[in-house]
Order: C-alpha cells, then sequence, then structure tokens
C-alpha cells in the first residue's frame, strides 16, 4: 500500500480511503496457495468484512490489480459503483507481453534470492527507480518491502498462478456494466507498446460509462507513485467519486477544462502536505 502515499493524501479529504497489502507482499503475512485472483479478491473482501468497512466501493487498481478489480466485481456485484483503473492488466498480458516485458517476468523467480544476498538492498539504495518518487514515509516503507525476500517470494507465488489461473478468471468475467469506469494508460507505456494501449482500449470499453486518459509523462510505475502523476489519479478519482454520488455518468462530470483545474488544485494540496512533513 506504500506505493499510492500521494493518492491517500489526496483521496482522503472528499472520501474515505482504504489500501492494504496482500497476503505475502509488504507488511501481511503469507496466505494459502494457489495465490490465484479469485482468492486475492474473497480475501480482501473478508479484510473489509472484519474491519467494518462496509459497501459501496469504488475500486482503484494498478497494473494486476486491474485484473481484481474486474474479478471482485464479478464476485461482488452489488458492492462495486465504480472503479479507476490506472496502467490495468489485461488477461492476455502474462503471454502477449512485450520482449522487455516477459523478460523482467523471467528473471523474477530469482527475485528472492538476490534479495536474501543483500543485492536488491543495493539496488533500491543506488539505483533510481520509481519508489524514489514517493514522499515519506512511505518512500522508507517500500524500499524496505522491496529489499525483502519475503516480499519477493510473494510477487513470485502470485506470478506462478496468473498465466494458468488468473486470466482465465479474468477473462470469465463480464466487465462493469453501466459503472462509472475511469482507465489511465501511462503515456511512456503507450508509446513504447502498441499493443498495451489495444489492451487499455478494450479495458475502457468493459462499462458502457467510461473514460481513457493518458497519464503524461508517465511510466507504468511512476503513474502511481509520481506526485504530479498521482494528482492526475487522484482527479480521476474524484470524478468516478462525484459521478456516483451525484447520480450523473462520468462522461457528464468529465471535461478538460475540469480535469486541467481538478489536477492543478490536487497537485497543490499534495505539495502542501509534502511541506508540511519536511
Amino acid at each position: 500500500m506504500a506505493s499510492w502515499g500521494w493518492e491517500q493524501r489526496a483521496v482522503e479529504r472528499f472520501a474515505p480511503v482504504v489500501s492494504y497489502d496482500r497476503a505475502g507482499l509488504g507488511a501481511s503475512d503469507a496466505g494459502p496457495m494457489p495465490r490465484d485472483g479469485e482468492r486475492l479478491v474473497v480475501e480482501l473482501h473478508t479484510a473489509l468484512e472484519h474491519a467494518g468497512i462496509r459497501p459501496p466501493y469504488v475500486f482503484v487498481g494498478h497494473s494486476y490489480g486491474g485484473l481484481l478489480a474486474r474479478l471482485f466485481t464479478e464476485r461482488y456485484p452489488d458492492e462495486i459503483v465504480g472503479a479507476v483503473l490506472v496502467e490495468s492488466s489485461y488477461p492476455r498480458v502474462s503471454t502477449a507481453a512485450a520482449g522487455p516485458v516477459l523478460r523482467y517476468m523471467g528473471l523474477l523467480p530469482f527475485a528472492p534470492w538476490a534479495a536474501r544476498l543483500g543485492l536488491m538492498r543495493l539496488y533500491v539504495t543506488f539505483a533510481g527507480t520509481d519508489v524514489d518518487r514517493l514522499p515519506e514515509p512511505e518512500r522508507r516503507e517500500r524500499r524496505a518491502f522491496l529489499s525483502s525476500s519475503r516480499h519477493w517470494a510473494g510477487i513470485v507465488r502470485e506470478l506462478r498462478a496468473w498465466g494458468p489461473l488468473t486470466n482465465p478468471e479474468g477473462a470469465r468475467t463480464h466487465g462493469f456494466g453501466s459503472r462509472p469506469l475511469a482507465v489511465l494508460t501511462a503515456e511512456k507505456s503507450a508509446r513504447r507498446w502498441e499493443r498495451w494501449a489495444a489492451m487499455q482500449e478494450a479495458t475502457a470499453r468493459l462499462s458502457s460509462d467510461s473514460i481513457r486518459e493518458i497519464v503524461p509523462g508517465a511510466t507504468h510505475g511512476s503513474a502511481v507513485t509520481d506526485s504530479a502523476s498521482a494528482a492526475f489519479v487522484s482527479a480521476a478519482i474524484h470524478d468516478v467519486v462525484t459521478a456516483v454520488r451525484e447520480g450523473r455518468r462520468l462522461r457528464q462530470v468529465v471535461s478538460p477544462a475540469h480535469r486541467q483545474r481538478l489536477v492543478r488544485s490536487t497537485a497543490e494540496v499534495l505539495a502542501s502536505t509534502q511541506r508540511g512533513a519536511t
């Protein structure tokens, strides 16, 4: 949940915010196998129930979280009223990915070993990563997780279930119906991988009330960790929440001028919170 540090600061000003580490990731204990998407959304639902956090929910997911948003909506359709998907994965991503993505996924099983040898700590300390864009204390927390062999082992467990289990589960879902859906794509991802842009377009078609927007200058990771990108994402969340609360279509809420003002004001809020923390 540390990756959402900027967005949490912005969104908590207009709506309750819940973020969490999936079992086996970050600060959460490992969960039972297999770590497929359907198990993950049941665990999330159970956690929300135990915490006394009642629906309705607007589901916000990044990357793999986009698949989980589809699965959660499919399993608990009466509880999801809208969604914001940032650089959302797609049921074919693990098999139709570009060469660099496939190579990265192929190296992931070695990450827990690299973490045990201290190599991941060296990497996140001295290499420039998207984590460096986070505010404190989230930056420090995220670096600690990425240095942990336990965290990487959790990622590998999910990776093993992704292709054979989670992708088919996601492919069987029926989308978001008429719920307001914002699909946000990182500018650099769209430029570098044509099929990624096509998958984002297909994701936007999962709702009859959707918008698809480009996050300027963002990469897959910095789309959520960079403060300027987070202002854009937070503005999209605000618009979806507004559409739900006012019973309006999302496209009636969003306009270029409105979005520009909202992003600018959100960026000012995030800058003020950062100044107050220093």
